[in-house]
């Protein structure tokens, strides 16, 4: 029984570890974890970038803003469109 709640707080412990090692990733990606961040985000909001333009009901736009999501795919999209 002991042991078993020692391997539960060690998985406990690992699992928060990996967690904050996500989270920090997510805002500063570098290597390898932070190039499969960046592909995975790309994937997640390059579609929502593609959707929305589609929702304008304005077809003859000159200017737009791009808030900052992502690792800057959506901006090349964009200045492409634009």
């Amino acid at each position: 029984m002991f042991s078993v709640i020692i391997i539960s707080g060690f998985a406990l412990c690992g699992m928060y570890l990996l967690f904050r090692y996500l989270v920090k990733q997510s805002k500063y990606p570098s290597g390898l974890i932070g190039i499969i961040m960046m592909r995975l985000w790309n994937k997640a909001y390059l579609p929502m970038v593609k959707w929305s333009l589609t929702q304008s009901s304005q077809k003859n736009v000159k200017r737009i803003v791009d808030v900052g999501v992502g690792n800057g795919l959506s901006t090349l999209y964009l200045g492409a469109i634009f």
